[in-house]
C-alpha cells in the first residue's frame, strides 16, 4: 500500500502575534553578551574581517546623520548573514569607523526585513529577539500592505538603514550569484517616490554587501582528523558486519 512521505497539511495555523518592531536597549545588551558566542557555536565564525569598509562606513555616516536614506542589499547564501551583520553593525562598526577618523551621529544599527515564517520555525527566541532589534516581518505568500508600509516608513523616516536580501531567501549558493529579485530596487524607488511627494529631499542609496566565509589556519588539520575518524568508524562497522 502506498504511503506518502509526509502527511498532507489539513489544518492552517493562525498568524502569530508579533509585537511592533522597536529597538530595545535590554535586548541589545543581551546580544552584546551572547551573540558572539552564538555566532561561534552555531556558525563556526571565529573572526570577522572587513578588508575595505570605506563605502559601508560612509553610507552609514550619511544615513545616521539624515543626509540620505540607506538600503543594505546583502547576499544571503548561508543563513547566518543577518545575525552576523546585525552583530557587526551594533558592536564593531563604530570602532572600525573611528580608526578611519569617522564619527557617527548615533550608534550604528540596521533593521532587517525577514520572512514571516522565520518566527514560526525560529521559536520563542526569534519571536523575542527579532522584534526587539527592530526587524520587520513580511508575508511572501499573501498581500501584506501593513508589512510593506512598515518597510517604506522605516526607509523614509526611520533612524537606521534597512537591510534585506535581494536573493529573496537563503540561496545556499556561495560561488555564484543566483537570480536576484527586483524587490529591493522597487522598494527603493517607491520609498524615494513617497519621500518626493512629502517634500523630503534625502536621496535613497542602495548598498550591496557580500560576505565570504573562509576556513581558518587550523581547518586542514581538523578536516584530516575528521576524515580519519570517519574511516575508522567505517572500518569497525565493516568488520562487525
Amino acid at each position: 500500500m502506498y504511503k506518502p512521505y509526509k502527511t498532507p497539511v489539513v489544518k492552517a495555523s493562525p498568524d502569530l502575534k508579533i509585537p511592533e518592531p522597536r529597538v530595545s536597549k535590554f535586548v541589545v545588551l543581551i546580544c552584546k553578551v551572547l551573540a558572539r558566542l552564538y555566532l561561534f557555536l552555531f556558525y563556526g565564525i571565529a573572526r570577522i574581517v572587513m578588508p575595505d569598509g570605506k563605502n559601508l562606513i560612509e553610507a552609514f555616516r550619511r544615513a545616521l546623520a539624515g543626509e540620505s536614506r540607506c538600503i543594505i542589499a546583502f547576499r544571503h547564501p548561508n543563513g547566518g548573514e543577518p545575525q552576523l551583520l546585525s552583530w557587526y553593525f551594533l558592536f564593531k562598526l563604530k570602532y572600525a569607523a573611528a580608526r578611519m577618523g569617522v564619527r557617527f551621529a548615533r550608534w550604528p544599527h540596521s533593521v532587517f526585513v525577514y520572512s514571516y515564517e522565520v518566527v514560526r520555525w525560529g521559536g520563542w527566541a526569534a519571536r523575542f529577539v527579532m522584534p526587539n532589534l527592530g526587524a520587520m516581518p513580511i508575508h511572501h505568500a499573501k498581500m501584506d500592505s501593513q508589512g510593506m508600509n512598515r518597510i517604506y516608513n522605516a526607509i523614509a523616516a526611520g533612524p537606521y538603514p534597512v537591510a534585506l536580501a535581494p536573493e529573496g531567501q537563503v540561496s545556499y549558493n556561495i560561488d555564484s550569484v543566483p537570480r536576484l529579485e527586483a524587490g529591493v530596487i522597487r522598494i527603493g524607488f517607491q520609498a524615494a517616490s513617497q519621500m518626493t511627494e512629502n517634500n523630503v529631499k534625502s536621496p535613497v542609496e542602495i548598498l550591496p554587501v557580500s560576505i565570504h566565509f573562509r576556513y581558518g589556519s587550523r581547518a586542514e588539520a581538523v578536516m584530516e582528523k575528521l576524515l580519519k575518524k570517519i574511516e575508522s568508524l567505517r572500518f569497525w562497522k565493516t568488520r562487525r558486519s
